[in-house]
């Protein structure tokens, strides 16, 4: 009878010692860093920005808050929308903010979506919950940096703010201010997202641009972008606001534009056919492209 008790004791330990191990192991999944910010977005009922990177952003972006999480997936409520498409397994970028004694903190990550749920009043969605997040800047849409590789080359002429949009851009001559990809001309493009874009202008007397854009201007834009397969191109034509200007250390000027409508640009010179931007200001085809540019960099970083 003691061996029996001794026997059964030490199976209780074993028992309780595989429940403990699988316990911890389950928490020690996720970083004490993640666990802490999604807890908090989900104390404070964040709303979390969701975009899809193969849709454009009327049909590819979402608003929800965080309604809970574990150490594989979470879920966003959607309950205020009523349609929502049923594409899985894509990839995705959420942004979010935090409070915390009167300051906000702006965070990002990425992840995939993996299912709908059905909820009262509307549906939820469940993605995987990220590995890390990372801090953020407060934006309306991504806003995407580092584009050397990315971009082919700009072109800017100088619009009548009283006219629209030219009929046949192609025909406007050349460009008064040009970058190219393999060499430098007279500026450089810092960032663009779907609904602007930043440009670098540089100010040497010897290499000095023909225009001088001030806020309120209309610019018209050559936009030439590289695709995912190197090989490809992506254009866009837009119409441009100047919404600000400032000097920077080295005398060069940082112009920010923001989008007013857009075509493209068509094989044979003729008219083109002009499109307003969609929901809050975007340009649809440029939202999806920056957002894959977008996911494929922050893959690279944490390949590093």
């Amino acid at each position: 009878m003691e061996y029996l008790h001794l026997a059964l004791l030490a199976g209780l330990c074993l028992l309780g010692g595989c429940f403990f191990l699988l316990r911890f192991r389950r928490r020690g999944g996720l970083h004490p860093a993640v666990r802490d910010l999604l807890g908090q977005a989900v104390l404070q009922r964040s709303v979390m920005l969701v975009e899809l990177a193969d849709h454009g952003a009327a049909n590819g972006r979402f608003f929800g808050p965080c309604a809970e999480f574990d150490e594989k997936t979470m879920l966003i409520d959607l309950s205020l929308r009523k349609e929502i498409s049923e594409g899985m397994h894509e990839a995705v970028l959420v942004s979010f903010k935090i409070d915390n004694k009167g300051a906000s903190s702006y965070y990002q990550f990425t992840s995939h979506l993996r299912g709908l749920l059905r909820r009262v009043g509307g549906f939820g969605i469940l993605l995987d919950t990220p590995a890390a997040i990372i801090p953020n800047q407060k934006r309306s849409f991504v806003r995407l940096s580092s584009l050397k590789e990315a971009t082919f080359g700009v072109g800017i002429w100088q619009l009548d703010p009283d006219r629209g949009h030219p009929d046949d851009p192609a025909s406007m001559g050349a460009a008064q201010l040009v970058y190219r990809h393999d060499h430098l001309e007279h500026m450089s493009l810092l960032n663009v997202s779907a609904g602007g874009l930043c440009l670098e202008l540089k100010r040497p007397q010897e290499n000095r641009p023909s225009i001088d854009p001030q806020p309120g201007d209309r610019l018209l834009c050559l936009l030439v972008l590289r695709a995912q397969e190197k090989e490809q191109l992506l254009s866009f034509w837009l119409d441009c606001t100047v919404m600000n200007r400032g000097t920077e250390e080295d005398g060069s000027l940082a112009v920010g534009l923001h989008f007013n409508a857009w075509a493209i640009p068509q094989r044979s010179k003729g008219a083109v056919d002009w499109f307003a931007v969609g929901e809050g200001g975007a340009v649809g085809p440029l939202a999806a492209w920056v957002l894959r540019q977008q996911l494929a960099q922050l893959g690279r970083k944490k390949a590093h």
